[in-house]
């Protein structure tokens, strides 16, 4: 009879370690996923930039105005859309501070470059858009395609108001698969170089 109790007790406390385990385990999963649901954030020390895993994501009021839901407080042009120099980019860019924005995981790439969105093709009817950076890793990063009368599709980095080029756009995010916008997309040659300031670097993406 002790016996058979004493087998009883052990059982119990197997089962009660058991489930101590999963409830642990499941604790843990559910932390995980949290974590990825928020998005990771990764600085690219050669610009200074913050990227979001979770570009693009579904609009909302509190991160995008789009133009048939437009908001009071965001006057729009008439769409007379039109091409702007660069030299006339740079004197926005100078008028705006954007980029003196504080960033943190809840105002990420994309809400920086919806905010210049509005600046820029909102309120000055100029042709923009936002465009995207792809990754081999599964990493993308927002920014803005600007249409220029005097060098065709350039980007902004509305963090810290830099111009890119095709080119820079090379030497800067070497593992990139490609760039999308309103205006097209660009894909990089298969180890497509490119020469800055005596340094050379090669998209990569195809190393992988």
């Amino acid at each position: 009879m002790n016996k058979s109790i004493g087998n009883l007790t052990y059982c119990l406390l197997i089962v009660a370690l058991v489930i101590i385990t999963l409830s642990q385990l499941l604790i843990i999963s559910v932390k995980e996923l949290e974590e990825n649901q928020t998005g990771t954030q990764q600085e690219n020390l050669s610009i200074g930039v913050w990227f979001n895993d979770t570009v693009p994501r579904e609009p909302t009021k509190s991160n995008v105005s789009r133009i048939n839901n437009r908001t009071e407080n965001t006057p729009v042009s008439e769409f007379h859309f039109k091409q702007i120099t660069r030299a006339e980019l740079e004197q926005i860019l100078a008028e705006t501070s954007i980029e003196s924005i504080p960033r943190n995981h809840s105002f990420v790439c994309v809400d920086f470059t919806n905010e210049l969105i509005k600046e820029l093709l909102l309120k000055r009817g100029v042709q923009a858009c936002q465009a995207n950076i792809y990754f081999k890793a599964p990493t993308n990063h927002a920014f803005l395609a600007v249409n220029t009368s005097d060098e065709g599709i350039i980007y902004v980095e509305p963090q810290n108001d830099n111009i890119l080029n095709w080119n820079d756009l090379i030497f800067h995010y070497t593992y990139m698969t490609r760039v999308t916008s309103c205006f097209g997309r660009q894909i990089p040659e298969p180890y497509e170089c490119v020469y800055m300031d005596g340094i050379k670097k090669c998209n990569l993406a195809h190393s992988w």
